[in-house]
């Protein structure tokens, strides 16, 4: 044991310290859940303020701990076969351009066109072409939710730049894909 973890060990054990330092630990669950969850309303609000029409959905997963919560948006006219989507919303959070290929609609060809096009626009973006995954292509946002230092920066009192970073770079990849989208929405017609 170190200095440090020595010391906290013998303060933490005092007979006066202890009920609420156990106390405390208890409710830190409860804690970084409402604490990750409100950052997430607080983009999607974001996200949907500055959109400001009725074309677009703008969804949030109900439970943020699930594998593969995410906030998602698509346009009236995507049908729901494209989204932009921030995934993993608890961990290393993704922002990229889903498709769903469970439908079969969109050919593999143009999956892969929409993605060329991405990665010609965001040079951040990595493709996951050859797996049966539904993005066109993707890139890491840099956060971990899970690690003090991210979780520091969505505390309330912090918490505004963080959100104004993660909703700026979602209307950013919107912007960027929305006339690759609708081109290609145009030749699945």
């Amino acid at each position: 044991m170190s200095i440090f973890d020595e010391k906290a060990y013998d303060y933490l054990t005092q007979p006066d310290n202890w009920p609420i330092a156990k106390e405390i630990k208890d409710k830190m669950i409860d804690v970084e859940s409402r604490l990750l969850n409100e950052f997430w309303d607080d983009v999607k609000k974001g996200i949907k303020g500055k959109l400001g029409s009725k074309e677009w959905e703008v969804k949030i997963s109900e439970d943020i701990y699930d594998a593969y919560s995410n906030i998602s948006i698509s346009h009236l006219m995507w049908e729901n076969l494209f989204l932009i989507v921030y995934e993993e919303l608890e961990e290393k959070t993704y922002i990229g351009v889903w498709c769903d290929l469970d439908l079969k609609k969109v050919p593999d060809a143009l999956f892969r066109q929409i993605g060329g096009k991405l990665l010609e626009k965001d040079n951040r973006m990595v493709s996951n072409w050859g797996n049966s995954y539904g993005y066109t292509c993707y890139f890491y946002t840099g956060d971990d939710f899970r690690q003090t230092q991210t979780l520091n920066r969505i505390l309330p009192s912090n918490r505004k730049t963080i959100v104004d970073k993660y909703t700026s770079e979602f209307i950013g990849l919107l912007e960027k894909a929305k006339p690759i989208i609708d081109e290609a929405m145009k030749q699945l017609k």
